[in-house]
């Protein structure tokens, strides 16, 4: 079924034992996108509405009956609406066979429009088997609490590149203590010009902090990245080792992100940023800070001489005022992995 909610309410499950399924005859349109008018199917669609809590509930959708890259298929969706997604399961947000390459399928997002705002507190949730994000906050108006929630990717795939976490377009908010990853796109070579997945993504967004998350299994372990025409990326970020479970192996290179398929809003951009400024964990093992302002053997010096307590620098790429990077070291061993 797909429910519509327009006033405050509390929807709770028991221990996820209510389960949201596709209705007969398939997933319908019930909204449009306030940024591009793009045709949305929410099986939760929250519609100018405050105080809705919704927790305890498996949003189930496999077998969606979509035949082409619309409507897109979206878990939760909080449209100039507020409250609370706690303790929730979503699932298989994704097109059939023949539309993986289709910029779609969002387990839950949260998205403002029209001079209004959402704020949405999105903790303790398990999201998995998306096609092109896990959870989203977009847009000017937008505030996002993204706290302790375990959002896996589809793995390596041929189709859209997968971001398990992004605040875009003017959105604010924090991304702390979750668990991300699998999220992977599979032509991606070393040493291309960053088609990749991400497992965390801030765009165009200002005062996003980003703490004590666990990524594994992803190209872009945290991508900051700026846009001429949507505006800076502005955000604090700390890493904490005991995370990621290893020292880090500090090698990269330079690399502007250019390919339109690193982000969602929720349709492909025509045209990426020629710098940004990014933390990335490349191949599991590798992290990159690509700056305009410094070599990268001045950042390897730096690093190999206060890997305790952390790493320190800055960016002054366009109207990016500062972006900080707190490295904690631990002596744990091997690769970069979560806790999951």
């Amino acid at each position: 079924e797909q429910i519509l909610v327009y006033q405050a309410v509390i929807a709770s499950g028991n221990q996820g034992a209510a389960i949201i399924t596709i209705p007969n005859g398939g997933l319908v349109q019930n909204a449009t996108s306030l940024a591009t008018g793009a045709a949305i199917a929410a099986q939760i669609l929250v519609q100018g509405a405050t105080g809705v809590t919704i927790s305890n509930i498996t949003i189930d959708g496999a077998n969606n009956g979509i035949n082409g890259c619309g409507p897109d298929p979206i878990g939760i969706y909080y449209q100039n609406s507020s409250g609370t997604i706690s303790h929730d399961t979503i699932l298989n947000e994704v097109l059939g066979a023949g539309l993986t390459g289709c910029q779609a399928g969002l387990g839950i997002f949260a998205q403002s429009g029209n001079g209004r705002t959402s704020t949405v507190t999105i903790t303790n949730n398990h999201v998995a088997n998306f096609q092109k994000n896990g959870i989203t906050g977009n847009e000017v108006g937008t505030s996002v609490t993204i706290t302790a929630n375990d959002v896996v990717g589809q793995g390596a795939t041929n189709g859209a590149a997968e971001n398990s976490i992004q605040i875009g377009f003017g959105a604010t908010g924090s991304i702390t203590s979750n668990t991300v990853g699998s999220d992977v796109w599979a032509p991606d070579v070393f040493g291309d010009t960053g088609d990749a997945a991400a497992g965390l993504l801030v765009y165009a967004s200002s005062n996003v902090a980003i703490k004590s998350n666990n990524v594994s299994n992803t190209q872009y372990g945290i991508a900051i990245v700026s846009d001429p025409n949507y505006g800076a990326a502005d955000s604090v970020i700390g890493v904490a080792m005991a995370s990621l479970r290893a020292l880090l192996e500090l090698l990269g290179r330079f690399l502007p992100l250019t390919d339109a398929t690193l982000i969602t809003r929720p349709q492909p951009r025509s045209l990426m940023p020629s710098i940004t400024c990014l933390v990335m964990l490349k191949h599991e093992s590798r992290l990159v800070c690509i700056t305009r302002s410094q070599l990268m053997r001045s950042i390897l010096r730096k690093v190999m001489s206060r890997v305790t307590p952390a790493l320190f620098t800055s960016t002054s790429t366009g109207p990016i005022s500062a972006v900080t990077f707190a490295i904690q070291a631990t002596q744990e061993s091997q690769s970069l992995t979560s806790q999951a």
